[in-house]
């Protein structure tokens, strides 16, 4: 059996069709996290839309309970919270 000339190319064809194999699955996997990246983007974008609506919404309702002065001092979302707040009580 050691004679044998086909049993010395086994190896390398299977070799070869581990490596086929493995390349497949690589490029695979690359076209997912493409996807799935191009996804967490387009999440992101509409996730920033909806945080600038909230904070607009924000900015318009401290204007006009008063707190316009808070808002000018500070542009943090935590500052107006306060304002919120003092005004709620009233």
């Amino acid at each position: 059996m050691a004679d044998d000339p086909n049993e010395d190319a086994t190896p390398t064809e299977t070799q070869r069709e581990a490596q086929e194999a493995l390349e497949k699955q690589v490029a695979q996997l690359k076209r997912e996290i493409n996807k799935i990246n191009r996804t967490l983007a387009e999440r992101a974008e509409e996730v920033v839309e909806e945080a600038t609506g909230w904070y607009e919404g924000a900015a318009d309702s401290v204007s006009r309970r008063g707190c316009a002065t808070a808002l000018e001092r500070s542009s943090k979302i935590a500052s107006m919270g306060t304002c919120w707040s003092a005004n709620s009580r009233l």
